[in-house]
């Protein structure tokens, strides 16, 4: 793979160079012999203040509001434990540069909790995400976190504060932060306890500290007590499926889909069902008879968790029943048996048929039964559905091989794969599994064979569901998948080998150069935090990879990203000489 390190020209080589000696700190060069050590700590602290209040100079220039919003939060970030003043001024202003104006704003407020989900624009989607990126800067000190967040959900409503603070807990699961997750989740609730963002993520949260999800579910249920729900604007049918997904049914949780999550406790149960019927209760008999298997399927846990409840399950069953109904309770076991039944009979009925249905054959794949799939494949005409569903069988099926050791029989699969989303989604298992067995050469070609294949990639999303726009992807000014895949590979391999990462970090700048991404709604194609990552393993290579962006916005939230690391390290290398100040200081 030709390395854009080799293909810096003379001239750029002078101009990074003199950068770096300007901005260049202290902390990663020479002590300094000639002063105090207190000195150059405050030496060190003033290089890098200077490096980023230059970046946050560059940042104000940007005409575009996200585009600025974005950089000068990135650059709080790297201020915050130099200066939390500066860095909460920012924060400040580019909160503000993320809402809509005036003119817009009535329609946002009038979002009333409980409202029902809307498809966002693609400039509302690109100010949730920047927002997002700010709060999640901001959720250092709780009082700021509480002043911005109540800033949006005054300008946007219940629903857009659900959601920010359902995206916070997802941030803090996925770094083991499990109290903060309960806290985040516990202000999502609050904020509109209808939407079905946090019961995702409580589904997700039940995996990793199960009692902080029962605690949860508590408080939703009560939440819930105290606000109307309705069946015209979807509050209804979205709580019961929350809900369903929380207890009743686990493994459909969309937090942690297929996870074997374990089961809650007798007393959250007792509470879900004792909710549910109450809101049985309210519907009318047409809505009871809409919702009739919901009803049935009550019946094995109102006998086992809350036994006084059934005659008023009787009631609501009489209530439900149409013309041709008998009274057929089901058990737990009966319930699974005949759903597993239904599926294995639709599947042996679809292998007989000559047009196979394509929602049948993705779930034989999601089960992992390949030889079955590809057999329901096969009987398919050529044309798009079978070339589609072919690419996610060979996925799957290379995965499966990789984890299982079969490297050969991963990469032939994979070698064939043609859109850039199934190629992202192997190589990256393939490669980890050659660097598991110290096998660089076979970790370095996987990875250059994922690079080739990803500049050729179809890059086309799959056919959407029935019911979904083909916009809802976007355009290129809104996406662009090699870019994005590109930065998610250098991302992946990162771990398996640093070179072989910072390789592909070269791609990924040739490929922002000529992305049509608009910048200017903050699209940037990558996260930022992939420079702060690459810095720690090579930080003179990846400042040079940085300054090759085209695009102003690109490099400062790239500069600004190994600025963030260089402050982590000088924040501990600070802490670390304080201590040893102390013990110095103790002795004498």
């Amino acid at each position: 793979m030709p390395s854009m390190w080799l293909r810096i020209s003379c001239k750029q080589a002078i101009w990074l160079f003199a950068a770096m000696t300007i901005f260049a700190s202290p902390v990663f060069g020479q002590s300094n012999t000639s002063g105090s050590s207190d000195d150059a700590v405050l030496n060190q602290r003033f290089a890098l203040l200077s490096e980023l209040q230059s970046l946050g100079a560059r940042a104000k220039l940007l005409d575009a509001p996200l585009a600025r919003a974005l950089a000068q939060t990135e650059v709080a970030d790297a201020a915050w434990f130099l200066d939390q003043e500066m860095a909460k001024k920012l924060l400040r202003d580019s909160i503000g540069l993320t809402l809509p104006s005036e003119v817009d704003q009535p329609n946002s407020r009038s979002r009333a909790v409980g409202a029902p989900p809307r498809l966002p624009s693609p400039r509302e989607m690109a100010g949730a995400t920047v927002r997002l990126r700010i709060l999640q800067v901001a959720r250092r000190d709780q009082a700021l976190l509480k002043e911005l967040s109540s800033l949006v959900i005054d300008k946007l409503g219940g629903p857009q504060g659900h959601q920010n603070f359902a995206d916070l807990a997802n941030d803090a699961i996925a770094a083991g932060d499990n109290e903060a997750a309960e806290q985040y989740l516990a202000q999502a609730i609050d904020a509109d306890p209808t939407q079905i963002n946090a019961s995702m993520e409580i589904g997700r949260l039940a995996t990793k500290d199960r009692d902080a999800a029962d605690r949860l579910i508590l408080a939703y249920i009560n939440r819930l007590r105290s606000t109307p729900l309705t069946f015209s604007n979807g509050s209804e049918q979205r709580v019961f499926f929350a809900l369903a997904s929380l207890v009743l049914l686990p493994k459909s949780n969309l937090g942690a889909p297929g996870v074997n999550i374990r089961s809650t406790t007798p007393a959250v149960i007792r509470e879900y069902v004792v909710y549910t019927m109450e809101l049985l209760s309210q519907r009318t008999p047409e809505q009871l008879r809409g919702g009739r298997g919901y009803l049935i399927a009550m019946w094995p846990l109102v006998q086992q968790y809350a036994p006084e409840l059934r005659q008023q399950f009787f009631d609501l069953e009489l209530r439900s029943r149409a013309a041709a109904d008998s009274l057929s309770l089901p058990t737990s076991k009966s319930i699974e048996q005949e759903y597993k039944a239904e599926f294995e009979n639709r599947v042996n009925k679809e292998l007989e048929s000559d047009q196979p249905d394509a929602i049948v054959i993705q779930r034989v794949i999601s089960q992992g039964d390949f030889s079955k799939a590809r057999k329901l494949i096969d009987k398919l005409a050529d044309g798009p559905p079978k070339t589609e569903l072919t690419e996610m069988l060979n996925t799957q099926q290379a995965i499966s091989f990789a984890n299982k050791g079969d490297i050969p029989a991963a990469l032939e699969l994979a070698n064939s794969l043609a859109k850039a989303t199934s190629i992202l989604k192997v190589f990256p298992v393939i490669a980890g599994k050659c660097a598991a067995k110290n096998d660089d050469v076979c970790a370095r070609e996987s990875v250059n064979q994922a690079v080739r294949q990803l500049k050729k990639s179809d890059v086309t999303p799959f056919t959407p569901p029935p019911g979904v726009p083909a916009s809802f992807f976007g355009t290129k000014r809104e996406r662009d998948p090699v870019l994005s895949s590109l930065a998610s590979l250098a991302s992946s391999v990162l771990s398996v080998k640093d070179e072989l990462a910072l390789d592909v970090l070269d791609e990924l700048v040739i490929a922002a150069n000529h992305s049509e991404l608009d910048t200017s709604q903050a699209r940037t194609g990558f996260e930022t935090s992939l420079f702060k990552k690459l810095a720690a393993k090579n930080e003179e290579r990846t400042t040079a990879v940085a300054l090759q962006f085209q695009d102003p916005l690109r490099q400062i939230i790239a500069l600004a990203a190994i600025e963030q690391w260089k402050s982590d390290k000088f924040t501990a290398d600070e802490k670390l000489q304080s201590a040893k100040n102390e013990r110095t200081a103790k002795k004498n």
